[in-house]
């Protein structure tokens, strides 16, 4: 979208080819928003965004494809991380306790995206020059029916640290974990100490992280955990 004189005009936008579906079984694009990256470190100036069908897409955001009837083959690059995918017709919609949508946004450090799907690990994608996504590491837990998203603390382009608050569904509790953010298989820090309890949690909390301090949103509470 263009501002002008006080109006929107249109300029570019992309549709994925299986709207119909993702509209039938309210599976919105974008239900976290998109992410833009950063310009200079790519071939294209990009785009992220994810959906609840549990599928990330890359997008150049001076041309972003517009519609086709058959496939996404006409943007940068696709993953589909739910096990289901959305059928053209709509009717059978990824969703339950095995599937995994995407509700948060994606997070971006050092040409890598970071991911945070439900009933599965939160996942760490490196992006090439050309845009196209791989796998690089993922977390050894996962994440309950709402996933999660996550925030990135680091000193310039080095010592990166992803924090996420993990809700569990079944207890209502929140826990911090920090991971080492280039391997997410090295999980830094956990609280689930008693002295560390953030206690009950709401659903879709992204932790806030300033001046050396971690701030985590509860119900009724938030609770600040920095260096001892």
């Amino acid at each position: 979208l263009k501002l002008a004189n006080g109006s929107f005009t249109i300029l570019d936008w992309f549709t994925p080819f299986n709207q119909n579906c993702l509209n039938t079984d309210d599976l919105d694009l974008g239900a976290g928003g998109p992410t833009l990256l950063p310009d200079g470190m790519f071939t294209h100036q990009l785009l992220i965004v994810p959906s609840k069908e549990g599928r990330v897409y890359v997008v150049d955001r001076n041309s972003m494809g517009h519609y086709r009837t058959d496939s996404d083959s006409q943007i940068i690059d696709w993953v589909l991380i739910n096990s289901i995918a959305c059928e053209t017709s709509g009717g059978l919609s990824p969703d339950g306790p095995t599937t995994n949508r995407i509700y948060g946004s994606i997070s971006y450090f050092n040409e890598s995206a970071y991911v945070g799907p439900a009933n599965t690990t939160l996942k760490r994608y490196t992006i090439a020059d050309d845009g196209s996504l791989t796998l690089a590491s993922h977390t050894t837990n996962s994440f309950q029916t709402r996933g999660a998203t996550s925030v990135i603390s680091a000193n310039g382009t080095s010592n990166a640290i992803l924090w996420v608050a993990e809700f569990a569904t079944d207890t209502h509790q929140t826990i911090l974990r920090a991971y080492l953010a280039m391997d997410l298989s090295d999980q830094l820090y956990a609280s689930t100490s008693t002295a560390d309890s953030i206690g009950r949690g709401v659903v879709f909390t992204v932790p806030v992280v300033v001046n050396g301090k971690v701030y985590v949103g509860g119900e009724g509470r938030v609770t600040v955990f920095g260096l001892k």
